[in-house]
């Protein structure tokens, strides 16, 4: 933040100092302090495709995803083939919704970039919205041959696979998630049974009989 400081101090209309402040800021999470930097930068400089770019992530992280489509709209026009700001595309019109738009995104990106997990992920979400789990757990297998560690995806393949009634395969990606992500996973479970009423008990992110025994029978239950 400093050099940026600096640099502003030496050229206020430097562009990619106000991009580097806008960096920190989202580093940080303060999105708002975030997009008025990438804002700065687009008035300094309206042409550069890395700055609407950055603006559109900052106005998805705060809700405003209309907002965040017209910036990454404009990212790539500037540059058709800028496949971060296809993938920020791509998921905001699954947020809105819009899935055959968010595929159409995702493919357009592993034509450039077959091995794009990113790309790979937000498709089999999309597929998974727009019910059609098989095709949804196709992406989910090549995602996590890309990525193996990202544990999320064991979780939602293995809720593709309750949406098709394969309880063991879902029963095994979501143990095979607990077991990467631990007490967390297990207090997320937790707290999704207490919100519709199939446990009373703590929420203390142990893994025993009961917890075990609740597991399995959600992976049977349509309802859980």
């Amino acid at each position: 933040m400093q050099d940026a400081d600096a640099a502003l101090h030496l050229n206020p209309e430097s562009y990619p100092a106000f991009n580097i402040r806008g960096h920190v800021h989202t580093e940080r999470g303060r999105f708002d302090l975030a997009l008025e930097e990438y804002t700065k930068a687009l008035h300094a400089h309206p042409w550069d495709a890395i700055s609407n770019n950055s603006r559109g992530w900052a106005y998805a992280q705060l809700g405003q995803l209309e907002r965040a489509i017209q910036d990454y709209d404009m990212a790539l026009r500037l540059d058709p083939e800028y496949t971060t700001a296809l993938v920020n595309r791509g998921n905001a019109y699954r947020h809105l919704g819009q899935q055959d738009r968010a595929i159409q995104d995702y493919d357009a990106v592993l034509r450039l970039e077959p091995d794009n997990a990113g790309a790979v992920f937000g498709r089999a979400f999309s597929y998974q919205d727009a019910d059609e789990p098989e095709r949804a757990i196709a992406d989910y297998k090549q995602g996590m041959l890309l990525d193996p560690h990202w544990a999320p995806g064991y979780f939602w393949r293995g809720k593709a696979y309750f949406d098709m009634g394969q309880a063991a395969l879902a029963l095994a990606d979501w143990e095979r998630e607990i077991a990467m992500r631990g007490a967390d996973a297990i207090r997320e479970w937790q707290e999704h049974w207490v919100e519709t009423g199939r446990y009373s008990g703590p929420i203390d992110g142990v893994y025993d009989a009961e917890f075990r025994e609740m597991l399995v029978a959600c992976a049977h239950d349509a309802d859980c």
